[in-house]
């Protein structure tokens, strides 16, 4: 299930007493931090949640466009990845597995 920003300002209302607004401009300056030490190509490690890296994707030549099924060349540019902490990895593993 896609949650939004909303629902982590609800999350956070819920266990911190503050004003949503208050809140909501408080995750939006820890975003814009993070995007702000991403741009300049760093990592940003959060202990317990995971580490933030820019990495460079190579090209491919004879890709395929999955829409149309042309064949097309990419260049090599940079991607976020994201490697979990053992913390979330361990919370992740607790999730049930919906049945099919």
């Amino acid at each position: 299930m896609k949650k939004m920003k909303k629902d982590l300002v609800d999350v956070l209302s819920s266990k911190i007493q503050m004003e949503k607004d208050e809140i909501t401009q408080i995750v939006d300056k820890v975003l814009d931090g993070i995007k702000e030490i991403l741009s300049e190509g760093s990592s940003l490690e959060i202990r317990g949640f995971g580490t933030f890296e820019v990495k460079v994707r190579k090209g491919k030549k004879n890709a395929r466009n999955p829409k149309t099924g042309e064949k097309v060349d990419t260049h090599p540019h940079y991607v976020i990845s994201l490697k979990p902490g053992q913390q979330l990895k361990d919370n992740i593993k607790k999730l049930e597995v919906p049945a099919q």
